[in-house]
C-alpha cells in the first residue's frame, strides 16, 4: 500500500517538475522519503515477530536437538 502511493507520487512529481522547476525535485524527494523510512523502520520489527511466530518453535510441537524422536 505505501509502495503503490510513493509510486505514485514519484510518477505525478516527475511529470508535474519535468522541465519547469527543477531544484525544488531533490529536497522533495528527500523531504518525502523521510516518513517511508521511518515507516519501514518501525515495522520490521512486527514483520521479524511473525515470521518468528509462523515458521518458529511452535507450543504444539516442540522441537529438540536429537536427529531420531
Amino acid at each position: 500500500m505505501v509502495s503503490a502511493t510513493m509510486i505514485a507520487f514519484s510518477s505525478a512529481l516527475a511529470l508535474m517538475l519535468q522541465d519547469k522547476v527543477t531544484w525544488i525535485a531533490a529536497p522533495l524527494v528527500i523531504a518525502t522519503s523521510i516518513p517511508v523510512c521511518l515507516f519501514g523502520l518501525l515495522q520490521f520489527p512486527l514483520l521479524v515477530e511473525l515470521v518468528k511466530s509462523t515458521y518458529g518453535r511452535s507450543i504444539f510441537h516442540q522441537q529438540n536437538d536429537r536427529l531420531i524422536h
